[in-house]
């Protein structure tokens, strides 16, 4: 497994899972960085109710938001190495920790790794969606 550096010991058992399968699907696609796709992925895979609900919440269209994660892995360059974390995905779970905090909770959840990534005004990943036509109206 990859080293979660500081968030190793900050994830409940829901988001632990999903950072066991977005690793998995790293090493199956022969990636050395983990990234915010992979997570996408596997949270949409192991949550699908959930996943649907929130992204639906924030007004984005879940099954665009896969293809897009799906188109962006495909283009991702493998290389074999050792895996290591992204830059984007450890802002990410710097943001989804603050979000916990900032609730009275000690552990990440599985839904703190979406909202994080999703539901910041600013967030580049919302703007990048909002260019490709991926968020609803209203959002």
């Amino acid at each position: 497994m990859v080293d979660l550096e500081i968030f190793s010991n900050k994830l409940d058992k829901d988001a632990t899972r999903i950072m066991h399968l977005s690793y998995n699907k790293a090493r199956s696609r022969n990636h050395n960085q983990l990234n915010l796709h992979h997570v996408t992925l596997a949270f949409a895979e192991l949550e699908p109710d959930l996943f649907n609900y929130l992204l639906r919440s924030l007004h984005l269209d879940p099954v665009a938001i896969i293809k897009e994660a799906e188109a962006r892995l495909v283009r991702q360059k493998g290389k074999g190495e050792e895996m290591e974390l992204s830059n984007n995905l450890r802002t990410l779970l710097k943001n989804a920790l603050k979000r916990t905090h900032g609730r009275g909770r000690r552990l990440i959840e599985a839904r703190d790794l979406l909202l994080a990534q999703y539901n910041r005004k600013e967030s580049k990943v919302k703007k990048l969606l909002n260019r490709i036509g991926v968020l609803r109206k209203g959002a």
